[in-house]
C-alpha cells in the first residue's frame, strides 16, 4: 500500500515536471522567435528568396507559443496571480541568450556559427547582416523581455498577496 501512495506520487511528480518543461519550452521558443522575426521584419531585402522570408506565420506562430504558455500554466496552476509569476520568472531566458548572444560579439559568434552551421558559406552574408545592423536593435528587445519578466513577476506576486489577504479576512 505504501509503495502504491509513493509510485502515485512519484507519477504525479514526474507528469508535473514533464509539463512544466515542456510548457516552458513552448513559452521560451514563442519569446525567442520573436528575436529574429524583429529582424526578419526591419531588413526584408536582405532575406529575400530565402526560406526564412519575412512571414506572418512566424508572428502567428510565436504569439500561438506564447498564448498556449499561458493558458496551460494558467489552467495549471489556477491563479492568475501564480500564471504571471511563472511565467515571469522565465521571460528572463530568452532574454538572457540574447545577451549572451550581443556580449560575445560579432567575431566570436562568426566563429562558433562556422563551426556548427552546415551551410555556413550561403548563410554569411546574411549572418553578418544580422548582427552588424540588428543585434543593436535587437538589444531593446532583449532588455524588453527582462522588464516583461520583472512585470509579469511582480504583477504575479501582487495578485497572490492580495488573493491570500483576501482569503484570511473570511
Amino acid at each position: 500500500m505504501q509503495k502504491e501512495v509513493q509510485r502515485s506520487l512519484l507519477d504525479r511528480l514526474a507528469r508535473y515536471v514533464a509539463w512544466r518543461v515542456f510548457i516552458s519550452v513552448v513559452y521560451i521558443t514563442g519569446l525567442t522567435l520573436l528575436i529574429p522575426l524583429v529582424f526578419l521584419y526591419i531588413f526584408p531585402d536582405q532575406v529575400e528568396g530565402l526560406v526564412l522570408a519575412p512571414s506572418p506565420v512566424i508572428l502567428w506562430l510565436s504569439l500561438a507559443m506564447v498564448a498556449a504558455g499561458f493558458i496551460v500554466t494558467l489552467w495549471h496552476t489556477k491563479s492568475l496571480g501564480g500564471s504571471l509569476k511563472s511565467l515571469g520568472r522565465i521571460t528572463f531566458v530568452p532574454g538572457l541568450i540574447g545577451l549572451v548572444f550581443s556580449f560575445f560579439g560579432r567575431d566570436t559568434m562568426l566563429l562558433y556559427l562556422a563551426g556548427t552551421l552546415p551551410k555556413f558559406q550561403q548563410a554569411q552574408p546574411l549572418l553578418e547582416t544580422y548582427l552588424d545592423n540588428a543585434v543593436p536593435r535587437v538589444r531593446f528587445l532583449t532588455f524588453s523581455l527582462f522588464i516583461l519578466g520583472a512585470l509579469l513577476w511582480f504583477v504575479g506576486d501582487k495578485l497572490e498577496r492580495d488573493a491570500a489577504m483576501l482569503l484570511r479576512r473570511r
